[in-house]
């Protein structure tokens, strides 16, 4: 299951900066999610259960985009 605070700290990680870079309005391609990272992310999800796909996440820029999309919650 995906909370937000797993899919902020995934994407910090995935892209080399801190969870505190990102907020809800972060266009996540700004700051180096490029396709194999999300690739990356959305395999990494999928083996963990997460139902999810590519292209409807690689349509989302922003990280409050993404939180919407995967979890009940919000930031």
């Amino acid at each position: 299951m995906l909370d937000s605070n797993r899919i902020i700290t995934d994407i910090a990680e995935i892209t080399g900066i801190t969870p505190e870079q990102l907020d809800r309005g972060t266009v996540l391609a700004d700051h180096g999610l490029d396709s194999l990272r999300l690739m990356t992310l959305i395999e990494d999800w999928r083996a963990e259960g997460v139902e999810i796909d590519y292209y409807e996440m690689f349509s989302l820029p922003t990280l409050g985009e993404w939180v919407d999309h995967l979890t009940p919650e919000r930031l």
